[in-house]
This record gives structure tokens, C-alpha cells and sequence, in this order.
């Protein structure tokens, strides 16, 4: 059955909000924001330097710290360039998502006389049945 085009637009711009907000929401998944944040001054890789001689010595404690101080910090600089990263593609995509819509509106006229010609769902369904 041939839709209207009131109907075409309302099914159509659904689907479309649909998915820049499955966008939306995917990204920070992607990304794994929430644990970058919580592991923000975490080590990189878990290397961390541990006591390995008996007693105090200066020069043992220095390196340790030496050690671990450089870990932490590359860790916390390769997580806060993915979190850069993620907020600059957000940004991004909060840029395009107005001319994502207008294109929609221009080409929404085309879209519809495609609709026209095109064979319903159903219909491609049951002919590859019949393959």
C-alpha cells in the first residue's frame, strides 16, 4: 500500500532521530568514557616499580618514584587525549547534526517519489522465497 506523504515524512524523520540518538548515546560507550574518567591517574598498563631489596636506600626509592611517577603521568595523558578525542567527535557531530537535517529536508521530496516506485517490503520478501 502507498503511503501519503504526511505519513512517508513522520515514519522517516523517526527513523532518523532514531538514529542520531542511537549515535549519541553510542559514543561515549565507544569510547569508554566512564572508566577513563575513574582510571584517569591509573598507570599506563599497570606498570608500577615495587620494592625489591631489604631496607631503606635512597637512591632505590628515587628510581620507584622516578618509575612510577612516569607511568602515571603517561597514563593519564593517553586517557585524557582519548577523552579529547571523544569530546572533540562530539562536538563535531553536534555540528552536522543541523545540515544532517537540512539535507533531509531537500532531499525528503526524492525520497518519497523513490518510495513511489519501489516494490513494498513484503513483496522483496516472497520473491526471494521463491529463489
Amino acid at each position: 500500500m502507498k503511503k501519503n506523504f504526511f505519513s512517508f515524512f513522520l515514519e522517516t524523520s523517526k527513523e532518523l532521530s532514531i538514529a542520531l540518538i542511537n549515535l549519541i548515546i553510542f559514543l561515549p560507550y565507544f569510547f569508554s568514557v566512564s572508566k577513563l574518567i575513574k582510571t584517569l591517574f591509573y598507570p599506563w598498563k599497570n606498570l608500577v616499580a615495587k620494592k625489591n631489596r631489604k631496607g631503606f636506600q635512597l637512591d632505590e626509592w628515587l628510581n620507584r618514584l622516578a618509575f612510577n611517577l612516569i607511568s602515571r603521568s603517561i597514563g593519564f595523558f593517553m586517557r585524557l587525549s582519548l577523552l579529547f578525542s571523544y569530546f572533540i567527535l562530539q562536538i563535531f557531530f553536534i555540528i552536522i547534526i543541523p545540515f544532517i537535517f537540512i539535507i533531509y529536508f531537500i532531499s525528503l521530496p526524492f525520497l518519497y517519489l523513490k518510495s513511489l516506485f519501489e516494490q513494498p517490503h513484503e513483496q522483496k520478501i516472497e520473491k526471494i522465497k521463491k529463489w
